[in-house]
C-alpha cells in the first residue's frame, strides 16, 4: 500500500509538472502580447552609434555556407567596412559558425531594462511562420575575456529544420535574431549575473552564427547543452545569421548624436512566385529600387519613381526561383535592404 501510494504521487507530480517544465515559454515574436521586441525606431535607444569607426578593432570570421560540406566555400554577403550604422542599410552574413566582433566607441553599462538590441532581417512566411537565423551575443571589457549571454532553445530537435523552415519566437530566448525585421532582440546585462561585477564597462561585442544542424557533429548548443534547430542548411552567399544593426540603450555618452533612420517600408508577399506583382509601400518617396541576386550582380534597377508605392510585375522582370535582395533608396537618400524569396 506504501508504495502504491509513493508511485501515485510520483505520477501527479509527473503529470502536472513535466508539462512546464519541458515546454518553457518564452516572450513571443514581435507584434504579439508579452514580446520584448524593439522597433528600430523606439525611443528606447538612444544611438545606433558607428560601432565600426576607423580606429576601432573588428574582427570578421566568416563561417562556411554549409559546415558539413566546406567545398563550397564560404559566406561573402556584406562588408565590415561598410556595414551600415542602422538596420536594413545593409547586412553582413555570417555563415555558419562565422563570428564578428566589434569594439566599440562607448561603453554599455547595466542600467534599467535591457541595455542593448541586436538586429537581424529575419521575416514572417505567413502570420503564424517565420523564417529566423540565430546567434549567440558575448561581451567583454577588455576584449580578452568574453561571456555568452544564456541562450536557451525548446525548439523540437527530432525533425531537422530545413533552410527556408520557421521557427517560433517563443521556443528561443537570448538568442539574437529570434524578432523578424525591423524589430530587435534586446540583451540586459543582469542576465550574465555576477561575472561582470558591479558596475560593467562593456566595451567589446561578438556576434557568434549558431548552426542549426542537428546532427551532433555540427551542431550549437543552449546552455543547458540543448542542439539548437534552426534553418539549416543554408549554402547561399548570405547563409547564417545576417547582423543589420546593434542598438545602445544604457551606456556612456549616448544620446549625443541621433543617427537612426526613419524610413519604413512594407513589401509583399514574401515569399512569391516569380510571375506575381510584388507590391511595396513606404513611408517616404522613393528614388529608387534595385534587385541583385545572392551573388550581388544587379538583375533590375529602375531610378526616378517619386513614388510612396511601387508595383513590380516580376514576370516583366525575368527573376528564377530563390533569394534576392530589393535595395529601395528614398528621395532623402535613406536606403533599405530586404530579403526577397521567389518560388
Amino acid at each position: 500500500m506504501k508504495k502504491q501510494i509513493q508511485f501515485f504521487f510520483l505520477l501527479i507530480n509527473f503529470i502536472f509538472l513535466f508539462p512546464f517544465n519541458a515546454l518553457s515559454q518564452y516572450p513571443p515574436q514581435a507584434g504579439e502580447v508579452g514580446s520584448t521586441a524593439i522597433h528600430r525606431d523606439s525611443s528606447i535607444i538612444k544611438t545606433f552609434a558607428n560601432y565600426y569607426a576607423g580606429g576601432q578593432r573588428k574582427i570578421l570570421q566568416r563561417g562556411w555556407l554549409d559546415i558539413s560540406d566546406t567545398s563550397l566555400g564560404k559566406a561573402s554577403v556584406g562588408n565590415i567596412d561598410s556595414l551600415a550604422i542602422t538596420p536594413d542599410l545593409y547586412l553582413l552574413s555570417l555563415g555558419d559558425a562565422g563570428s564578428v566582433t566589434f569594439e566599440l566607441p562607448i561603453a554599455i553599462e547595466n542600467g534599467a531594462g535591457p541595455d542593448f538590441v541586436i538586429f537581424e532581417n529575419g521575416f514572417p512566411f505567413s502570420k503564424d511562420s517565420f523564417f529566423l537565423e540565430l546567434a549567440f551575443i558575448e561581451v567583454s571589457e577588455d576584449g580578452i575575456n568574453y561571456h555568452r549571454f544564456p541562450a536557451y532553445s525548446e525548439t523540437d530537435t527530432s525533425q531537422q529544420i530545413g533552410p527556408f523552415g520557421s521557427i517560433k519566437a517563443n521556443k528561443v530566448h537570448n538568442l539574437a535574431g529570434k524578432y523578424i525585421a525591423p524589430f530587435g532582440v534586446p540583451f540586459d546585462l543582469n542576465d550574465l549575473g555576477n561575472v561582470l561585477g558591479s558596475s560593467p564597462n562593456i566595451k567589446f561585442i561578438k556576434i557568434i552564427d549558431v548552426v542549426g544542424s542537428i546532427n551532433p557533429a555540427f551542431a550549437s548548443r543552449d546552455a543547458l547543452g540543448r542542439m539548437i534547430n534552426d534553418p539549416w542548411p543554408t549554402p547561399f552567399p548570405s547563409g547564417g545569421f545576417d547582423l543589420s544593426g546593434i542598438g545602445f540603450i544604457n551606456g556612456k555618452a549616448l544620446g549625443e548624436t541621433q543617427l537612426k533612420s526613419t524610413l519604413s517600408l512594407a513589401m509583399y508577399p514574401n515569399p512569391i512566385g516569380v510571375n506575381e506583382v510584388l507590391q511595396i509601400f513606404s513611408n517616404e518617396r522613393l528614388d529608387q529600387i534595385i534587385i541583385k541576386d545572392l551573388n550581388g550582380k544587379q538583375t533590375f534597377k529602375q531610378v526616378g519613381l517619386n513614388q510612396m508605392e511601387i508595383e513590380l510585375n516580376l514576370n516583366e522582370i525575368n527573376l528564377g526561383v530563390g533569394i534576392c535582395f530589393v535595395q529601395i533608396i528614398s528621395q532623402t537618400g535613406k536606403v533599405i535592404t530586404q530579403k526577397l524569396i521567389l518560388n
